[in-house]
């Protein structure tokens, strides 16, 4: 098996983007065989000195917003833009990521396990921290596929499109792949940075309709709130990644303010 790890990403100095961007690529060099970055946002420079023999960077009008206007359809083709380049480097299997991922140390050997065994397509198991605190897998994503699947993941809408019919995230108590799951930190930014992430994104207008296109807090705040419900801490100690993730978080972040009122 040779293994790629596919980013779509942007521009790493505005909304918080960068806050953690060299820990979670450092994580995913040292669990795939190679990283294949796909820059939404004509900013290559910026992403220079992240670059290294194994993580390489796409970045090109191709790539790039149309006019810089939020596009998800550009989002899933520059999915299969980095799934081409990689298998042209030898690749056969695809995991898809996102540039506030993190792959701990202790589930490298089970998730690689779960990539190579992969014939179509498979789950990746998802928890999440927030500043040093670790909460259990809560989300499953058809993050995986193979080479000659027929299959290719989509970010938008979330989920994969398989020779068989569409398939979707789903959440739920996953603690039980906690050995092999990804870790997201999506809070480590200040509320302003989300209220611009958020903005750009049209707060994920285009794919639900019913939600505001412009940012609310009074909407997200108890939206977050309420998924947070169902996490569940878990005793794993954290590693390097995210310790040094952990030690970066400042209080203003939102990861503090969540873990306040949960702990309340």
């Amino acid at each position: 098996m040779t293994l790629a790890a596919i980013v779509p990403i942007g521009d790493p100095r505005v909304n918080g983007y960068g806050n953690n961007l060299a820990v979670c690529l450092r994580s995913m060099a040292e669990f795939a065989d190679m990283v294949i970055l796909v820059q939404s946002h004509p900013a290559a420079s910026a992403l220079y000195p992240f670059l290294t023999d194994t993580i390489s960077l796409i970045s090109n009008e191709a790539t790039w917003f149309p006019n810089g206007v939020y596009d998800g359809r550009r989002f899933n083709k520059n999915v299969r833009i980095g799934e081409t380049a990689a298998k042209q480097d030898g690749a056969d299997v695809f995991i898809l990521l996102t540039s506030n991922w993190y792959i701990p140390e202790s589930s490298r050997e089970a998730l690689r396990i779960r990539c190579d065994e992969t014939m179509g397509w498979d789950w990746a198991y998802r928890g999440n921290q927030l500043a040093g605190k670790l909460f259990s897998a809560s989300k499953r994503l058809p993050a995986i596929w193979r080479d000659g699947s027929g299959c290719y993941p989509t970010l938008s809408p979330d989920g994969m499109q398989t020779p068989v019919g569409f398939v979707s995230v789903e959440s739920g108590d996953y603690s039980g792949y906690d050995d092999e799951m990804i870790v997201d930190v999506p809070l480590e930014i200040t509320l302003i940075n989300m209220a611009g992430k958020m903005n750009f994104f049209r707060c994920y207008h285009d794919d639900m309709p019913k939600r505001n296109p412009v940012f609310d807090w009074d909407y997200w705040h108890p939206y977050y709130t309420a998924k947070m419900r169902y996490w569940k801490p878990t005793d794993i100690q954290l590693d390097e990644y995210g310790q040094a993730i952990a030690d970066a978080s400042k209080p203003e972040y939102l990861s503090h303010l969540f873990l306040k009122e949960m702990a309340a």
